[in-house]
């Protein structure tokens, strides 16, 4: 029973077990994909997880009304609203979090590409989480400016906007820490 949507966006109901492999298809295929986003959209692993985790339950409800045409761009809008809602719910968490994190390196002996990595997780920190969303949906996702203002809902020059202030914002970041 694995139809295609019709043209109103409604398609036949799926009994549990027909949305239960539709969903173990998209989470094999799919899982490592949302959870990079979600990395990159929140900075910290932990909440991407459970970020990804809480799409996944919410996809499976939504599978159990019929099957999803695009389950990719499915998951980038369904990842960047629960991490929104996110967002949030937890404010006073993430403010208490800021000003309990340090260099999460640690003492380890890194490689270069590690340390750029952590370099740059922590400078996207700093930014507002709409720069913060704008440059993983641009140069992450490589979507275009058009293809990023209609994931976020915003105008193309909010998008232009945006990136530019968010790149200045970064390159400011970036350099203060490459001088301490």
């Amino acid at each position: 029973m694995l139809t295609a949507l019709t043209a109103t966006g409604t398609g036949p109901l799926l009994d549990a077990t027909d949305a239960r492999a539709m969903l173990d298809r998209i989470y094999v295929e799919h899982h490592t994909y949302a959870l990079r986003l979600a990395v990159q959209l929140t900075g910290d692993q932990p909440t991407a997880e459970d970020v990804v985790a809480d799409v996944f339950v919410k996809l499976f409800k939504r599978l159990q009304r019929g099957p999803i045409e695009y389950p990719r761009a499915y998951l980038r809008r369904a990842v960047i609203n629960q991490r929104n809602s996110w967002f949030r719910r937890n404010v006073l968490e993430r403010a208490r979090a800021v000003v309990r994190s340090g260099d999460d390196r640690g003492d380890l002996e890194a490689t270069d590409a590690l340390a750029d990595r952590d370099q740059m997780l922590s400078a996207m920190r700093h930014l507002t989480e709409r720069q913060r969303q704008v440059l993983v949906l641009r140069y992450y996702e490589d979507l275009s400016v058009a293809a990023t203002a209609d994931v976020l809902g915003i105008a193309e020059g909010t998008v232009k906007t945006t990136t530019h202030r968010a790149m200045g914002r970064l390159e400011g970041l970036l350099s203060e820490e490459v001088r301490t």
